[in-house]
């Protein structure tokens, strides 16, 4: 079997949150034979996003210099930022997106990009981070009244005006990355 590659695909990724429709989204999206729009993965990429990002931070502040083993960042100059990343992307998308034979686009759809769970600047560093790295990507920012999700699901046990007010706001930012892109 061929292994997949992070050049070989289109990919589509649909951001957004809970109750919002994302599911019958997805599988709309799969009905393309070349599509395949894997589910919710616990927001892996972000939390690849963020290590990537950490790699990079440490290496290139502690980095420079060789450092002796009395020293807490002893061994940062031996990190490789742009290796790790890249092992990290094409692992991504052979053992997490795993393509079936065939697939041209691939993706997947997430629901964890409320405001409670990813900061703003996290946020937008993720879409910048998405938008580089993948190539001939899209990002599908999927939305819902924020009234009908409040009601909707285990939203409907929470509190309606915390609900509407979180989906208020990440539906702003999805705004906002989509005009900025």
């Amino acid at each position: 079997m061929a292994i997949a590659k992070l050049a070989d695909y289109d990919y589509i990724f649909v951001l957004t949150y809970g109750r919002s429709g994302s599911t019958l989204l997805m599988r709309l999206l799969n009905s393309d034979p070349h599509t395949e729009i894997r589910g919710e993965n616990s927001n892996a990429l972000f939390h690849l996003y963020k290590s990537i990002a950490a790699v990079r931070r440490s290496s290139d502040r502690f980095g420079t210099v060789g450092r002796d083993t009395s020293d807490p960042w002893f061994g940062a100059d031996a990190m490789a930022p742009k290796s790790f990343e890249s092992l990290c992307l094409e692992a991504f998308v052979g053992d997490v997106l795993a393509p079936s034979p065939s697939m041209k686009t691939l993706g997947f759809k997430e629901i964890n990009h409320l405001p409670n769970r990813m900061k703003d600047k996290d946020f937008y560093g993720y879409v910048e981070f998405i938008l580089e790295r993948f190539p001939k990507s899209r990002i599908v920012f999927n939305t819902r009244n924020a009234q009908q999700v409040a009601r909707s699901g285990w939203f409907a046990d929470m509190d309606t005006d915390y609900v509407v007010a979180q989906i208020e706001e990440a539906d702003a930012r999805f705004l906002e990355a989509a005009r900025r892109h």
